[in-house]
């Protein structure tokens, strides 16, 4: 090589960007491999994703309504991290000094207790027959 090219080895910008595209492949790939149907049938008789009877039909429905509340809870919670990680990162223009701390509301706190306590109150006290 001549003494004024820059291969991709030597480049530190396309190792790093090299070492993130492994990390999605192998992500991709163990994905792909775990969600592929297997090769051979199942030794069990049961398939959860397959109900017979009628109240495996209302478990498998009701397992799956759950699944999708708690799948949008994540998609949102993961986003708003992915948005204040990407907002609220240090830039390389910060002087380094802390932000001014502001302290919470006493009523909104008081609120927030209060709420989820009657909350978690009124779950644990149904009696189920």
């Amino acid at each position: 090589m001549g003494a004024g090219r820059v291969s991709a080895f030597d480049d530190p910008l396309s190792t790093k960007y090299g070492k993130v595209q492994r990390v999605i492949v192998t992500f991709c790939g163990s994905a792909v491999i775990a969600l592929a149907d297997p090769a051979r049938p199942s030794l069990s008789p049961t398939n959860i994703f397959a109900p017979v009877s009628t109240p495996a039909q209302s478990i498998f429905d009701l397992s799956r309504l759950v699944l999708m509340i708690t799948g949008a809870i994540f998609v949102v919670v993961f986003a708003l991290l992915a948005y204040a990680v990407v907002k609220f990162r240090k830039r390389s223009a910060s002087d380094g000094r802390e932000p001014a701390q502001v302290y919470g509301s006493t009523q909104v706190e008081l609120a927030w207790t209060v709420s989820r306590s009657s909350l978690f109150w009124s779950c644990s006290s149904r009696r189920h027959a």
